[in-house]
């Protein structure tokens, strides 16, 4: 007898099926427990929803008895499957509900192709959006826009109560509930930030859909059951797994825009020049090689995005695309552009940053469309005059090339209005660039240029120059023209004037400067500072300077080493000079002030660094002396004396010294008792310091006479409020004051510290005497006795000269120049450079125990002096009193801890870190390491990393191989993933000696505290990131104990990558939001903003918001007017969640 199809059918659903007897079983008794199936829509659904289990016992009822025997015949030979047939047949034929609820609602026949529609029958969409809240405990809204919302989950449905559009995105789906396909009117459906790994074939049976959104799954092969999505219009794959594009897709003639970005394709296929009604083609971020010609065949294609792949060419028939508006190919391997391109007669934005372009072909320069243009980092050399056709270009950005000019005609662009140069070699800038009317934006930094045409000047304009990293000696007066700019760089440049102290204060400084010089008059006018080991002669040799005829050895008393800083003044005249005056700085050589030096050892100076013949050369005296003017003085010069010649003379390897020193200018044998070449000496320092750069630079009259107002002073402070006092005389109001006060300060004529909550008040116009006072504390040998402690009643027995109510200002000044700090809980304070060279017993002890260690160093080609000493004073809060000594502490942070010692004969830094919260602490302490370097001007230092292999960790410290960090990291950036131990030569993984170095960024969250509950919904969504260790999250309440907060928060902003704003009423109230962290966050172009709209508010009043991206991109607030705080947007928040994830990942 034949058998039935059907029965061969059920033969293949059983071999299935019999995998998972427990399922059946439930299916079974869920069908037992119906009565009236009508009754019951939400059960039906829920057995619907295991499609294939409830059709085959649904054929296996409708069976007749000689199909039944059929089937088990076929079985026979597996008695296993034989029995749980028989088993199945019987619980299908005892109980009539099963075969009732089987017959009167999913028909009597079952047969595929009206399965669902049987459902249907008595199923409205109404009905499966109930279920879909129910099953994935969600709340659907009800969108009654006509343009669907894809950013949250909602649906629209028309009159007739079809549902036509449905998002189901950020829920977390590992798998689409199967009576989705039951909406078979529905046009646009988002599944988009889920964790689909595949889509099922009854995709099919949507086949009114027209745009589909997949966007951020995990999705590796495409359904080939997508065409039959015949209507498809727009389809969103991007952030998935795949690895080819089907063929099949392409017969999808109807499909507009398609996203593949982000995924891991190859290649494209042929058929790809069959959608002719494509205008939008996205796969960058992808393994592409090539492109295929065909793709010239879309003729509708108005943007093309194939960033981030390797193309080496483009297909020569790539101008065939007439419609294309939009050309984004950064980031790959292009050597060249194809020529032949005037058939692109609609191009308007081309992007080809980061490729090998070295030349654009001539008919490029033909596309008078194009409005944007980005070729940063190539190897162009040339920009042919040509470049003035493209008459509507708007924005053009040729930094990182290798240009060493620019064409004239590029000033004819008229409708320019961002020009960016940057880190080029070019010599000079176009002189006609006043013609380029529209320019708001120019950047030339890190280029060759040694002045500027006037004009650039003349472009009113101009809101944003960068002038940084050239060679620019002046800024002209004429600086004052652009009043509408509003950033201003021009950093690392030689300038002399206006006076780098002016400059480093800003625009507003440099406007205020040139308002001054309308009255003004040549100052001549410089610094000597002497430098050496103590009793060199340095006092003896600036008596000598200052009068030729002294007698050292009549002087009334024995001459009394330096203690910190002796300040005279020497004035002298030349045939040219009336009157120019020499500040003669001498500078303790005890090691105790050698943490000061970074305060005072300034560049624009003339050095003498004096040494003693009669002492051996100790050369590693020099080479810190020398370092140091080097790296504080910014190369300023430098000659070398010999002192006491009469007494002994010792050669010095003149060449090899200044051969690595090369701002040494001459070296002299002197001898201050007998005057032997003192006069040559003194007529050398005074030729020099009269040809010093700055000297014979303009000073504005009444800058100089509130100066000798300040100097002739007997006092050693003056009130803020008398200084204004005194500006306010000469017609200046309180800012011009704060500028000439922060100028002053800069030339060390004063100290005052404008932004000290207690400084501020006061002046210190007599540093001298009061520098004195804080160096009386460092030689007094009770304090030295205590290693560095000492109490107020210390201060009152060696302050006596001053009154008691100046004391707070003397101590505030040591706090600020990191040479004490306070013991917590305690009246007392602690010299660092004091303390007791022994290591404390308590470190042996963390050494013996450490485990899991995150180790680093610092390698210095030289180390400045004190650089302990102040990461003890600046975190002395979170170091235990018995974890400390001269050249180390513990660092403790939460539940980890860090061990930092210095090796002064080695110049190195280790940093040891261990406990889960060590990257963390490692990022911490990188941050306080940097701005301490930054303070010294950024000595030469490498960051390593010890290797972890067996050899290494069973080898001695000083044997154990390092890998310096910048190669690691420049290495992994190309794509290598291993490197070898030079002592084991064993591969080392480049992820593992990076681990935590710098890929797990921060999160600050900028917030009022009044939306904390907004803000802990946020943090509840976030939690899964932080534990995955893609990001690390910040905000205000992980402040510990005893932290200074508004330093703390400081701190965290400026080591955060990333960090969301959440917007409302109460954000917008708060002034240190508005006038502190808005602006520290917006300032760093690197840091990536999330501003959040959580409560209806004007936020774009504030001019640093109006210009970011707000989210929702509709605009409506998470928390609408009358919503509660217990109220959760579950949806917004997983979507901000996916944003910051893939942010981290980039």
């Amino acid at each position: 007898m034949e058998i039935e199809p059907q029965v061969e059918q059920i033969f293949m659903h059983m071999q299935n099926l019999n995998r998972d007897r427990n399922r059946i079983e439930k299916r079974v008794n869920e069908l037992k427990n119906l009565k009236d199936p009508l009754d019951f829509k939400p059960d039906i659904l829920k057995l619907y929803n295991d499609f294939p289990a409830i059709r085959s016992i649904g054929k296996l009822a409708a069976m007749k008895d000689i199909e039944r025997n059929a089937l088990l015949n076929i079985f026979a030979d597996q008695p296993d499957m034989n029995r749980f047939i028989r088993w199945l047949i019987h619980s299908l034929t005892v109980d009539e509900n099963i075969f009732k609820a089987l017959q009167h609602v999913l028909c009597a026949s079952f047969t595929d192709r009206n399965f669902e529609s049987s459902v249907l029958s008595f199923l409205n969409d109404e009905d499966l959006i109930n279920q879909l809240n129910t099953d994935l405990s969600i709340d659907l809204r009800h969108n009654e826009d006509k343009e669907f919302n894809f950013h949250k989950p909602g649906y629209v449905m028309n009159s007739s109560g079809h549902v036509l559009s449905l998002s189901l995105c950020g829920l977390e789906l590992e798998s689409i509930p199967q009576y989705i396909f039951l909406f078979i009117h529905l046009k646009e459906l988002d599944l988009s930030n889920n964790q689909l790994t595949h889509i099922p074939d009854d995709i099919k049976q949507l086949n009114q859909l027209e745009n589909i959104n997949l966007k951020s799954n995990r999705v590796k092969e495409i359904s080939n059951k997508f065409k039959y999505l015949k209507r498809l219009q727009k389809i969103d794959f991007s952030f998935n797994l795949l690895e080819e594009l089907p063929d099949f897709l392409c017969q999808l003639t109807y499909l507009k825009s398609i996203n593949l970005n982000n995924n891991e394709l190859k290649l494209l296929p042929n058929q790809i020049g069959y959608l002719n009604q494509l205008t939008s083609l996205n796969i960058s971020c992808n393994q592409l090689i090539e492109l295929p010609e065909e793709i010239a065949q879309l003729a509708h294609l108005n943007k093309l995005i194939v960033n981030n792949n390797q193309l080496k060419y483009l297909p020569k028939n790539i101008a065939k695309l007439s419609q294309l508006k939009e050309l984004y190919v950064n980031h790959n391997k292009l050597n060249s552009i194809p020529d032949d391109l005037e058939l692109f007669h609609s191009l308007e934005r081309v992007e080809a940053e980061n490729n090998n372009l070295q030349m654009l072909p001539d008919s490029f320069w033909q596309l008078k469309t194009i409005r944007i243009l980005f070729l940063k980092s190539n190897q162009i050399q040339f920009i042919d005059p040509l470049i003035k056709k493209l008459v509507h270009l708007e924005e053009l950005d040729l930094s990182d090339n290798q240009l060493n000019n620019l064409p004239q005609e590029i000033c004819s662009l008229t409708q320019l209005k961002r020009f960016y140069v940057a880190n080029n070699v070019l010599v000079e800038l176009p002189k006609q660039m006043d013609t380029m009317i529209s320019l708001r934006d120019f950047d030339c930094s890190g280029n060759k240029l040694t002045d500027i045409p006037d004009s650039l000047w003349d472009i009113e304009t101009i809101e944003i120059l960068n002038l940084g990293k050239n060679k620019i000696a002046r800024i002209p007066s004429i600086f004052s023209k652009l009043t509408r700019l509003t950033q201003f760089y021009c950093g690392q440049n030689p300038i002399i004037s206006p006076p780098p102290e002016i400059i480093q204060n800003g625009k507003f400084a440099i406007w205020n400067y040139f308002i001054e010089l309308e009255d003004s008059e040549r100052l001549f006018e410089a610094k000597l500072i002497i430098v050496g080991e103590p009793e060199s002669g340095k006092t003896c040799l600036r008596k000598k300077i200052l009068d030729l005829d002294c007698d050292v050895r009549n002087l009334d008393g024995p001459i009394q080493p330096t203690r910190g800083i002796d300040i005279d003044i020497h004035e002298f005249s030349t045939p040219d000079i009336p009157k120019f005056k020499m500040n003669i700085w001498d500078f303790g050589g005890q090691t105790i002030y050698h943490t000061m030096h970074q305060f005072f050892l300034t560049k624009r100076s003339y050095y003498l660094f004096v040494w003693e013949a009669r002492r051996h050369i100790e050369y590693h005296n020099f080479k810190y002396w020398l370092n140091i003017i080097q790296l504080l003085g910014e190369n300023s010069p430098v000659t070398l004396v010999m002192n006491k010649s009469d007494l002994c003379i010792d050669e010095l390897d003149q060449f090899n010294l200044k051969n690595k020193y090369k701002n040494i200018q001459k070296f002299f044998q002197v001898s201050c008792y007998t005057s032997d070449n003192l006069k040559e000496l003194v007529q050398h320092i005074k030729k020099e310091m009269i040809n010093l750069e700055h000297v014979g630079s303009d000073w504005p009259k009444r800058w100089k006479a509130i100066r000798m107002e300040i100097e002739q002073s007997s006092k050693n402070f003056m009130s803020y409020e008398d200084y204004l006092k005194r500006c306010k005389s000469y017609s200046m109001n309180d800012q011009q004051a704060n500028y000439l006060s922060d100028y002053l300060h800069d030339l060390g004529v004063i100290l005052h510290f404008q932004h000290d909550a207690l400084l501020k008040h006061m002046l210190i116009i007599n540093p001298e005497r009061i520098l004195h006072a804080v160096y009386r504390v460092l030689d007094d040998k009770q304090i030295i006795k205590n290693n560095g402690c000492f109490s107020y009643d210390d201060l009152q027995r060696l302050w006596k000269e001053y009154t008691s109510d100046k004391h707070p200002y003397l101590i505030q000044l040591m706090l600020k120049f990191e040479l004490c700090f306070t013991i917590p809980d305690t009246p007392n304070y602690i010299v660092p450079q004091l303390l007791p060279h022994k290591e404390p017993d308590e470190i042996r002890l963390w050494e013996k125990k450490k485990q899991n260690i995150l180790s680093f160093e610092y390698h210095y080609s030289f180390m400045p002096a004190g650089i302990i000493s102040r990461l003890i004073a600046r975190n002395h809060v979170n170091i235990s009193m018995d974890t400390y000594w001269k050249s180390g502490f513990i660092f403790r942070y939460k539940n980890s801890e860090a061990l930092i010692k210095e090796n002064k004969v080695s110049d190195i830094i280790s940093i040891q870190i261990q406990g889960p919260d060590r990257i963390i602490l490692r990022e911490i302490i990188k941050y306080e390491m940097k701005r301490i370097h930054i303070s010294l001007n950024t000595p030469e230092v490498k960051e390593m990393i010890p290797c972890d292999c067996p050899v290494c960790r069973s080898a001695e410290m000083n044997e154990i191989h390092l890998f310096d960090h910048s190669i690691l990291e420049e290495m992994k950036n190309k794509g290598k993933r291993t490197i070898p131990c030079f002592k084991s030569y064993e591969d080392m993984s480049i992820d593992a000696l990076l681990e935590g170095q710098s890929d797990i960024p921060y999160l600050f969250i900028c917030y009022s505290h009044k939306d904390k509950p907004q803000k802990d919904a946020l943090l509840t969504h976030l939690k899964s990131l932080a534990e995955s260790r893609i990001i690390q999250i910040w905000h205000d309440k992980d402040i510990e104990t005893g932290k200074v907060w508004e330093e703390e928060i400081s701190h965290q902003i400026a080591i955060s990558k990333m960090a969301i704003l959440l917007i409302s009423p109460n954000f917008l109230a708060s002034k240190y939001i508005r006038q502190t962290e808005i602006p520290h966050l917006c300032q760093d172009k690197q840091k990536k903003l999330i501003p959040v709209l959580i409560k209806p508010c004007k936020w774009d009043s504030i001019d640093s918001l109006k210009d970011l991206q707000i989210f929702p991109p509709d605009e409506n607030p998470l928390w609408p007017d009358g919503a509660s705080d217990s109220f959760i947007p579950h949806s917004e928040l997983t979507e901000i969640t996916s944003r910051i994830e893939r942010m981290a990942k980039i």
